[in-house]
């Protein structure tokens, strides 16, 4: 059997139930009606979906914004002095301006 999408679906079913009698208004209206079902339908399924989501996940943590970039640098700072004591004179020594002849 061949997948129909909802749009083939309603109008199949505006012709079998409306027939060759009903008016292009009662087509219309029919129809629309149907198209309400299925976005209905849609959205159903999609809170269904996320309250099983919810369900199996537990509740979602609140959001935390990063720290700012002076933040993280002063951190980053901290955290290199407590891994590599003395890093700092060493790097400041070797660091040091060189002069070049000409």
């Amino acid at each position: 059997m061949p997948i129909m999408t909802s749009q083939e679906m309603v109008g199949s079913l505006v012709n079998a139930y409306c027939g060759p009698n009903a008016t292009l208004r009662q087509k219309h209206v029919f129809e629309q009606t149907l198209f309400a079902l299925v976005r209905l339908a849609k959205s159903e399924q999609m809170n269904e979906i996320k309250a099983n989501v919810r369900k199996l996940t537990g509740p979602i943590a609140p959001f935390v914004p990063r720290p700012t970039v002076k933040q993280s640098a002063e951190a980053q700072v901290r955290l290199a002095q407590l891994a590599l004591p003395g890093l700092e004179e060493k790097v400041g020594a070797s660091c040091a301006p060189v002069r070049r002849r000409k």
